[in-house]
């Protein structure tokens, strides 16, 4: 798994793009993925 983290345009806020290709990891995990993202911030 890689997580890629780059600044957003000012005032934006947080954006989660989901790239995963080929069902690497199962959709339903995805939600879960971005919370735990989204606490570590």
């Amino acid at each position: 798994v890689k997580i890629h983290v780059e600044p957003n345009e000012s005032g934006k806020g947080y954006e989660f793009v989901n790239a995963l290709v080929g069902g690497a990891i199962p959709k339903e995990y995805v939600p879960a993925i971005d919370a735990g993202i989204q606490g570590a911030m």
